[in-house]
């Protein structure tokens, strides 16, 4: 059985807590690409293997509670996406199957864009080497999720919703000004080039 410890830090004291928590990696897995907070007591876990393209065996993103332990001392674990067997109904990389891999050995990012979407990121930084397609050095590759259920996210605060608010309404303004001196310079017959807001 391959464990791993998550250490608890204390953001205001800027220490560690002294508390840890174990995380029991599956059989094919050998190491964790990136733990993003979903709340106070919930994480992403990118959990993968160091295989690639046909060798890849484990690349998956797990839900972890700290707040349930199970009888053997590890967190709960429910798994959210398998990033070997993503459905793509549409198509959507054009290579004729309705099955999506994202089979890399950097699968280094995981983002909550919303309670349905993930942003999962292969970072790339070693041009020469990884081929997890296939053909010639890896790109960086980015994509977007969606889940079947909703990630268990903490409504905003209200700082936060008003800050998001005042940000939104003064994009709104700066993009109106910026389309009022476009019209001005185009009646005007000056054809300039205005920086976007």
């Amino acid at each position: 059985m391959k464990r791993l410890l998550i250490s608890e830090f204390d953001v205001n004291t800027e220490t560690y807590t002294g508390k840890t928590f174990a995380y029991k990696l599956e059989p094919n897995g050998t190491n964790i690409g990136d733990m993003t907070a979903v709340n106070d007591h919930q994480f992403l876990v990118i959990e993968r293997d160091g295989g690639q393209n046909t060798t890849a065996l484990q690349k998956k993103i797990y839900l972890i509670d700290i707040d349930v332990i199970d009888a053997d001392g590890f967190v709960k674990k429910t798994e959210v996406v398998d990033l070997l067997n993503i459905a793509d109904p549409n198509d959507l990389n054009g290579d004729g199957s309705i099955l999506f891999r994202f089979p890399f050995v950097t699968i280094e990012d995981v983002l909550v864009v919303d309670p349905t979407t993930l942003l999962v990121i292969n970072d790339n930084n070693h041009p020469g080497g990884p081929q997890g397609r296939g053909f010639g050095p890896d790109n960086n590759e980015f994509i977007l999720i969606g889940l079947d259920s909703p990630l268990p996210l903490p409504a905003p605060e209200p700082g936060t919703l008003a800050l998001l608010l005042t940000g939104v309404a003064g994009a709104l303004v700066a993009r109106r000004r910026h389309a009022r001196r476009l019209a001005r310079g185009l009646a005007s017959g000056r054809l300039g080039v205005f920086p976007a807001p």
